[in-house]
């Protein structure tokens, strides 16, 4: 019995230490990860309880050993009490192998987001350093993102497109810079990029031409996206010769290209001479019959007639939706917008006008103070002139009609109603496309676009957006869905005419793009959540072409929309020309002259003009009259006006002075002045009806139908071509132009341009109307109307913004489709009624706007 007792208390003793190594080492891991276990503390707080007791026991127990075998009980108890233990460590034995598992996890994620963070911190160490070492940057960018997939995939490098791009990769940016700056916990980071993606964005534009600044940085993406894929294998099938824009500093360069010159923007909307002239025609547009697309880096922007005519307040309140009102709306042409006032000619009228306001008003009743204007946008606003302009003011104000405020953006409607001058985005006797502005590197949005408090708008730092992607030669044919209900966009699908396939040698590629795949929201913001979103903005022709192909139309097979394709506004213009006396002024001499000698007047034109673009850098004078003319686009002047079937006070009528006849619709039309006058200098005005009845809509060819293998026998040769190198089939505009109302209307501004001819200055050196002609009156003039109305190309409204319950709306008042998800439209499709005016700089607030919504950033 005694041999036995001791044996046991032996046992009991070992028992009790492998228990305390056990309960020191749980309580250690305990501790580590007590905020997980504070609710599984009681068994081990009854387990040291019980240890206390069992020590005392012992103690006892062997106190009393050597004199007395008749002391069994405390043995007893403590055997009894050792079998608890056993089962409280053997519940609570998972409890710690989870916990510690739990630690060891956490601490590898710990250093793991040290090391990242290092190396995302090294990557943007060097940001204002040359474009090799901004080449490293974007890698180090590339390596710590991952390519796994895009925040958001814009389609459409036109000016809507272009402003969503760069303003979301803005937002996304500071977003990242904002909570970085939140707490300087390497944890806190990691756990900041994990929930908030990665921030990039994709912008695909299907052309690839720009102006010269831009396509610098094409070229110099190229070489160095050739470099990468040399010294990489890391995506190679993804990366492998892609025209691809990153947003790096590139050299300024020496030389401008077509799209620059202002006064050749007529020139880039020409078709030329046959087959090889319209080939090289749709090297930038799209091949759309009776219409004028753009198909390049910056769409339609490069080549259009650069006016700038704001929308009037009612053009925003008439959509009746409280996010788009026009309080919200107007602000955004301020923000964009860098606004010189100064005007070389004729600013006597308005200086005049404002002396006999003065003169005419007591001090205490003197007229308000011109509005103000965006001074720190990205995009420039100036004047131009002509020696035609100041005849025509005088013209019209002889024969009644008002002044207009100067350039026609006061927001009061009333003062558009009149003549004037016309605002045109030109930055010294260049081009200031969205494109130009927004995308080249001499100029630094990197703090958000319009914000002039925070940082200097026209720095040369260069644009730096690692986060933006860019890449050309990407035509879009579809969007790509999974199978959940409402279906979910999760990329798009789009072809490269000009890369190759691996090592075969067969041109052209099919290439998806994914949206990032994480599966949660990016962020939450109060009760809404913001996901990866496909936009698309490639405009109100091509993306009702894009849903249609994605089966999103009516009757499509992944969403019944029905408005998609209807709804489509224009502008629609008519012209009058006229001849002009030989015996003008030397000055008017001079303007007509420019670039209407052959080919080698017309290049020595150009030569004289870029060397006034330097000599003017240097801060020389240059008073070469022909040299100036290249800096203007060859019209000044125009007028809105109210016709008597207008039943407000908003003008209906929007005319526009050519001093040449060079509108390329008109010259679309083929018709042939020569032929009905041999006079040298010919003169044209524009009339075009703002607010037109007419709705066109697209006769669309859905992807999810089954097409005929061969064209259709109303496509011509050269557009057959163009859909085959592209896999594209582009859309018909189908719908009369004009509605009776719009003929009247437009009949009647014919004849007010009539009665301005008709008036001195402009009366003494026009000799007749040559087209249609004087003798074309009443019925006559309004069968002429009908039968050669022409397109103005300011397409709107094809993807109608809406409410529920109207049967067209495409989007809701957050540009969202309808019926799919992860899917919104922002360019000028989205517009329910067309603006009063040029539609330009209306469609690039509507991206800002857009954008704005996109990213819940001051959207309420």
């Amino acid at each position: 019995m005694g041999q036995y007792s001791a044996i046991a208390i032996d046992e009991s003793s070992q028992l009790v230490l492998e228990h305390e190594h056990e309960h020191e080492h749980a309580h250690e891991h305990a501790n580590d990860g007590s905020e997980h276990s504070h609710s599984h503390s009681r068994p081990h707080k009854r387990a040291e309880k019980e240890m206390r007791t069992i020590r005392r026991d012992i103690r006892s127990v062997g106190s009393e050993h050597s004199h007395s075998h008749s002391h069994s009980r405390p043995h007893k108890r403590a055997e009894k009490e050792m079998r608890t233990i056993r089962r409280d460590i053997r519940s609570v034995a998972p409890l710690i192998i989870l916990l510690t598992a739990c630690v060891l996890v956490s601490y590898y994620a710990y250093f793991v987001s040290i090391r990242k963070e290092f190396g995302h911190s090294h990557s943007h160490s060097n940001s204002n350093s040359n474009p090799q070492d901004r080449t490293q940057d974007q890698e180090a960018y590339d390596e710590y993102d991952g390519y796994d997939g895009y925040d958001y995939i814009v389609v459409g490098a036109g000016p809507s497109g272009i402003i969503t791009a760069v303003s979301l990769a803005q937002k996304l940016q500071k977003e990242r810079r904002n909570l970085n700056n939140l707490n300087n916990r390497p944890d806190a980071h990691a756990h900041a990029r994990h929930s908030h993606g990665n921030g990039k964005v994709l912008l695909l534009e299907s052309g690839s031409r720009s102006q010269s600044s831009v396509e610098e940085m094409i070229r110099t993406a190229r070489t160095t996206g050739s470099d990468k894929n040399k010294n990489t294998n890391k995506n190679t099938n993804t990366k492998k010769n892609t025209s691809t824009i990153s947003m790096k500093k590139a050299s300024d360069p020496s030389l401008l290209n077509e799209f620059d010159v202002p006064l050749l923007w007529s020139d880039c909307n020409s078709q030329g001479v046959g087959k090889k002239g319209m080939m090289q025609y749709l090297t930038t547009h799209f091949p759309i019959d009776d219409a004028i697309v753009g198909r390049a880096i910056g769409g339609s922007g490069i080549h259009n007639a650069m006016i700038n005519v704001r929308a009037l307040p009612n053009d925003f309140n008439s959509w009746n939706s409280p996010k788009w009102s026009a309080d919200i709306m107007m602000p955004y042409f301020d923000k964009i917008e860098n606004y010189d006032g100064h005007v070389e000619e004729h600013l006597n009228f308005w200086k005049k006008s404002e002396t006999e306001s003065k003169s005419k008003s007591s001090s205490t009743n003197s007229p308000p103070p011109p509005p103000p204007r965006g001074r720190a946008g990205p995009l420039h606003t100036t004047f131009s002139s002509c020696p035609i302009a100041a005849s025509f003011i005088k013209s019209s104000l002889a024969a009644n009609i008002p002044l207009a405020s100067l350039g026609f953006n006061d927001p009061d409607v009333t003062k558009r109603l009149g003549v004037g001058l016309y605002e045109f985005n030109i930055h010294n006797g260049i081009r200031d496309s969205v494109a130009k502005a927004f995308l080249t590197p001499h100029r630094n949005y990197d703090k958000g676009i319009g914000d002039d408090k925070d940082h200097n708008m026209n720095t040369s730092k260069g644009l730096h957006l690692q986060n933006l992607e860019v890449r050309s030669d990407a035509t879009v044919s579809k969007l790509i869905f999974d199978s959940s209900s409402p279906p979910k966009a999760i990329g798009v699908q789009y072809y490269s005419s000009s890369s190759k396939s691996g090592d075969s040698d067969e041109e052209g590629q099919v290439r998806e793009v994914r949206l990032r795949s994480d599966g949660g929201p990016m962020r939450k913001r109060g009760q809404k959540t913001r996901s990866p979103e496909v936009i698309l903005s490639a405009g109100a022709i091509m993306t009702p072409q894009i849903l249609a192909n994605s089966g999103v139309h009516e009757g499509g097979s992944v969403a019944d929309v029905y408005g998609v394709g209807k709804n489509l506004q224009d502008h629609p213009a008519i012209a009058v020309a006229f001849e002009l006396d030989e015996h003008l002024s030397e000055s008017f001499s001079s303007y007509y002259d420019v670039g209407k000698g052959n080919a080698v007047d017309v290049f020595l034109g150009v030569e004289d003009y870029l060397a006034s673009i330097e000599a003017g850098q240097r801060g020389e004078v240059v008073n070469d009259a022909h040299a100036k003319v290249y800096g203007t686009p060859g019209f000044s002047s125009g007028a809105f006006l109210i016709s008597p079937y207008q039943n407000h006070t908003i003008p209906d009528i929007q005319l526009t002075v050519f001093p040449l006849p060079i509108e390329p619709h008109f010259v679309m039309e083929d018709v042939d002045l020569e032929a009905m006058s041999t006079a040298k200098k010919k003169m044209m005005v524009t009339v075009s009806l703002l607010t037109p009845e007419a709705r066109n809509s697209l006769k669309l060819t859905p992807g999810d139908r089954n097409r005929s293998s061969s064209p259709l026998s109303s496509v011509d040769e050269s557009k057959d071509e163009f859909e085959k190198l592209h896999h594209f089939q582009t859309p018909e505009i189908v719908g009369e132009r004009v509605t009776s109302g719009d003929i009247d209307r437009l009949a009647w501004g014919v004849s007010e341009v009539r009665r301005i001819m008709s008036m001195p200055p402009l009366s003494l050196n026009v000799t007749r109307e040559v087209y249609p002609g004087s003798q074309v009156e009443e019925i006559t003039l309004r069968s002429f109307v009908k039968s050669n109305v022409m397109r103005n190309s300011h397409w709107c409204g094809s993807t109608k913004l809406g409410s529920e319950d109207d049967q067209q709306a495409v989007v809701d008042d957050e540009l969202r489709v309808r019926g799919i998800r992860n899917v919104r439209i922002v360019d000028a499709g989205v517009m329910p009624y067309i603006p009063n005016g040029n539609t330009h700089s209306s469609t690039s607030v509507v991206a800002m706007r857009g954008a704005d919504l996109i990213f819940d950033t001051d959207a309420n």
